[in-house]
């Protein structure tokens, strides 16, 4: 069994790998993941939930049971895997519809749960985009994301914010190499060309395009600098200013 927090306290054991063991698609945050899931009691087995079907929701959106969204993030796609939980994660809603959804919700009890993952579709990852304007829309729809998260002002909501903004971040970083690794005629030069950017199969900004991507990635680390620092993240707060610093040593925030 894989010990998913290295304490014991959420336990998943592989019943069925799926089809490709090994090499089916795991869900990263924000995914749409299609999965159906038992749980029960641990003191009695009283059978709790039963979706009874396939449930089709968006990872990370606060709304499952945080212990239920680790397991099935450890999981691939077509598999099967029982999964024991103690008490101190046992708690939250056994659906995707949240606490406002009229499902069971847990207060701290542990609990069996067998979970099946049927389907998984994860966001375009960097150098996945097919061009720097898909790019551009991405990481500014996760700042936007970001964002909402924060003014929630919970720790758990700190976190989530982050997420998405270093999702955006990584996006942004794979159309705009270093200056000084690709000089302005070679950034031209590539981006005409469909050439890869530092994550690897995307296309590079022109100079054109460069003054917006620069901006947008300025932005993303203020807004994550202040998630850190939310979170009481000092030491990466401060590289997140440092960057911002020497990509624009005038900014005052």
């Amino acid at each position: 069994a894989a010990d998913l927090l290295g304490d014991g306290s959420i336990m998943l054991r592989v019943l069925d790998p799926g089809p490709s063991p090994g090499g089916g698609a795991k869900p990263r945050d924000l995914a749409e993941v299609s999965a159906s899931w038992r749980v029960w009691f641990l003191r009695n087995g009283e059978e709790v939930m039963n979706t009874g079907q396939r449930c089709s929701f968006v990872m990370d959106e606060a709304k499952l049971m945080v212990a239920l969204e680790l397991a099935i993030k450890d999981m691939e796609a077509g598999s099967r895997a029982a999964v024991r939980i103690a008490e101190a994660w046992g708690s939250g809603p056994l659906t995707p519809q949240g606490i406002s959804g009229g499902g069971p919700v847990l207060r701290g009890a542990a609990v069996w749960a067998e979970i099946t993952l049927h389907e998984v579709q994860n966001e375009l990852a960097a150098g996945e985009h097919g061009t720097v304007e898909q790019a551009l829309d991405f990481a500014l729809e996760k700042k936007d994301q970001g964002n909402r998260c924060l003014a929630n002002k919970t720790g758990a909501d700190d976190g989530r914010a982050l997420r998405r903004y270093e999702a955006g971040l990584s996006v942004l970083e794979a159309v705009l190499p270093p200056r000084a690794k690709v000089g302005a005629g070679a950034a031209a030069a590539q981006a005409a060309t469909g050439s890869a950017g530092k994550g690897g199969g995307g296309p590079l900004a022109s100079e054109e395009e460069r003054p917006r991507v620069e901006e947008v990635l300025v932005a993303l680390r203020l807004n994550a600098a202040q998630a850190e620092l939310r979170r009481s993240k000092w030491r990466e707060a401060a590289s997140l200013c440092g960057e911002v610093l020497s990509a624009s040593p005038g900014n005052v925030k």
